[in-house]
């Protein structure tokens, strides 16, 4: 299980599920709605949000074949999730809201390539990769890398943390994350002026209605740290 999961400090998540681990063999997590730092959802005394994505069959690339049982998930990736299961009488049920940082940009900071693409049902990561083709002069593959630099950029992924994930250098992924984010000019100027004003007054804020009246204040005290 170690093995498909992060470190938690000097901590592997297996041995930290095996000490919640009650007489019913059964995992029973606490979930906050805004555990993260981000303002997502997340877990504890057990953190199940923590699982790594399920890696592609080898064979197929994802497609489904015998080797898979038609899952297009590797063996290995399918054990972990076979651990996860619902009691008898009840099911599981998964909830995605698709592309839900992109699209709250697009709407505060009205951003006309965002906006076009979401308005227009394109793919936005293929467009992005595609701008930072052109740019580059190029390929710029929409997965993992132009889709990658998009969601990064609703938490401020670094050109440091971008080569860790692509396995380039920070010369390559700083490259890429430019032309990438070149496409979106409108949102990175609204996002760097309520970093701005972050910085300035201590808390984040949201935003509601199509006039972008402030909402909820959220205090960020690290805010002036230099960690």
């Amino acid at each position: 299980y170690g093995r498909y999961t992060y470190w938690d400090g000097f901590r592997a998540k297996a041995p930290e599920f095996l000490w919640y681990l009650p007489p019913d063999s059964r995992i029973h997590p606490t979930e906050l709605t805004d555990g993260a730092g981000t303002g997502r959802g997340s877990a504890i005394s057990g953190n199940v949000y923590n699982l790594r994505r399920a890696e592609d069959c080898k064979a197929c690339k994802g497609a489904g074949c015998g080797e898979c049982d038609e899952t297009g998930m590797d063996a290995e990736s399918r054990l972990i999730r076979d651990m996860i299961a619902a009691p008898p009488g009840f099911k599981i049920v998964e909830i995605d809201a698709s592309q839900a940082e992109i699209r709250g940009m697009a709407v505060v900071s009205q951003d006309p390539f965002m906006t076009e693409a979401f308005l227009n049902g394109e793919d936005i990561h293929q467009k992005a990769a595609d701008g930072a083709s052109a740019k580059l002069g190029k390929k710029i593959a929409r997965s993992p890398t132009a889709k990658m630099v998009v969601f990064g950029s609703s938490y401020d992924l670094t050109e440091i943390g971008l080569s860790k994930r692509l396995g380039c250098s920070v010369k390559e992924a700083t490259e890429i994350q430019h032309a990438v984010l070149g496409n979106f000019a409108r949102m990175i100027e609204c996002k760097n002026a309520e970093k701005a004003l972050a910085l300035k007054t201590g808390y984040a804020r949201t935003t509601w209605g199509p006039e972008h009246r402030e909402g909820r204040h959220r205090e960020i005290w690290e805010l002036g740290s230099d960690d």
